[in-house]
């Protein structure tokens, strides 16, 4: 899409229920310093993302590096 090394604007989030890895990507990878904003529609339902004790992990590593930046 031509945005390689580019800062972005806004990036919104809506894959229902991938969100979370993908933030986890964004913001541990330090690639989310390339984002101003960010918008995300986060999901807390079991069937939508949160089924297991390891995506529950997942969702706090992400958040953890979110807050470590």
């Amino acid at each position: 899409m031509g945005h390689e090394g580019r800062k972005l604007d806004i990036l919104r989030l809506d894959c229902e229920g991938c969100e979370w890895g993908v933030l986890k990507q964004l913001a541990c990878s330090g690639e989310s310093q390339l984002v101003k904003q960010l918008m995300v529609e986060m999901h807390f339902q079991s069937n939508l993302g949160l089924s297991s004790e390891d995506d529950v992990l997942v969702a706090a590593d992400a958040i953890t590096c979110l807050e470590s930046e």
